[in-house]
């Protein structure tokens, strides 16, 4: 679904053009913007405008990749709407006024990713002046050089929190972000993030009997005259996503409220957005150049644990190798291989959904998982 620009930004845009005055008065005064696209032809005798860049207009947009790899473990490339050339569309704040942001204030841009549009540099906008940023917690991470995972501040970071867990936006709790409104209405924050890790803002991800949509937070009001931390107005809490790794994150606020199920695309008059690649896992299970640690093979539990359908684990090795991930009854006994193959180094993760290796629900009971190099 497209959005069309509010009236305030397509009159700008009109101006920029240099478009008739007939024109101008036409989008200012129209009785809906969509007619935008005909006057555009029949009053002011120019190309259908649907760049914002092309007639010289500077405002905020977003840095999650576009047509770039998005997760580099598993080669995945991101479609996130950043680019304003891209079909599915892009987000964009254009008016050029400063009273509503993230952090200390809004940072202008010219296109996605600091203008530049294309990766890598990665979170060349976020990751080049933290405090602008905004982000509390947790703590943001790039894609450096060979496609390494590490924070921006280059420190082992905190994560989101472990698969299928309650993320909350408690002063203490997985996320908070500083935003401010000197606007006289109220805006809305929205907060999209990639839980099945596939490039896209789109659905909502199962986690055991439950889903997680990725559209976080929906429409949450920010006042006239607040500054602060989001967790502040007490958001809902929600459940993150059932994959370890990461995950690419939008952050906007902005005048209007927006559909349940946003892709993340839309030009905003007022208000910032910013984009962060996240970490879901255990707290100091990263290292600073993004790898696991030299020597060792981790696993960590079962998530959700105990189950009723469907448990996720995830181990981590230096190296690559042959592994074996089995299952085992209380007698020790196994009773389902999970995986018996070579791995490459980094993090893996494999579900379990019950069933023993001749496809047969096995009974409730305490299991007990081994992951184990094959010489």
């Amino acid at each position: 679904m497209r959005i069309h620009p509010s009236r305030a930004a397509l009159a700008a845009m009109t101006r920029a053009l240099g478009a008739p005055a007939a024109a101008r008065r036409w989008v200012q005064g129209g009785p809906r913007p969509s007619r935008f696209w005909l006057a555009l032809f029949a009053l002011a005798g120019v190309a259908l405008l649907s760049n914002p860049v092309a007639a010289g207009i500077f405002g905020d947009f977003g840095d999650a990749p576009n047509g770039a790899l998005a997760y580099p473990a598993g080669g995945v490339i991101g479609h996130f709407p950043t680019c304003t050339g891209d079909a599915e569309g892009f987000v964009a704040h254009v008016t050029g006024h400063t009273e509503v942001h993230f952090g200390p204030s809004v940072d202008f841009e010219t296109d996605g990713n600091a203008g530049v549009c294309a990766w890598p540099p990665y979170d060349k906008d976020e990751c080049a002046g933290p405090p602008d940023a905004g982000l509390v917690r947790p703590d943001a991470y790039t894609i450096g050089s060979g496609g390494v995972v590490a924070t921006c501040s280059g420190q082992s970071g905190r994560p989101l929190g472990m698969p299928c867990t309650t993320g909350s936006w408690a002063a203490t709790g997985a996320v908070d972000i500083d935003v401010t409104n000197n606007w006289p209405t109220t805006m809305y924050v929205n907060v999209l993030m990639d839980w099945n890790q596939d490039g896209v803002w789109a659905g909502a991800s199962p986690c055991g009997a439950a889903v997680t949509p990725e559209h976080v937070l929906v429409n949450w009001p920010v006042p006239s005259g607040y500054t602060g931390p989001l967790s502040a107005l007490s958001p809902p809490s929600f459940l993150i996503g059932p994959n370890l790794g990461y995950v690419w994150a939008r952050f906007t606020i902005g005048e209007v409220p927006l559909p349940v199920g946003w892709n993340g695309a839309h030009i905003f008059d007022l208000g910032e957005t910013e984009d962060y690649l996240l970490r879901i896992g255990a707290l100091g299970t990263d290292v600073p150049n993004g790898g696991p640690p030299r020597g060792r093979l981790e696993l960590e539990p079962g998530i959700p644990n105990p189950f009723r359908s469907r448990s996720v684990f995830a181990f981590t090795m230096d190296r690559p190798a042959m592994v074996r991930l089995t299952v085992h009854d209380a007698a020790g006994r196994p009773v389902a291989h999970l995986s018996d193959g070579w791995q490459g180094a980094g993090r893996h993760q494999v579900a379990w959904n019950g069933m023993s290796d001749e496809g047969r629900a096995l009974p409730a009971g305490t299991y007990f998982v081994k992951v184990a190099l094959i010489k």
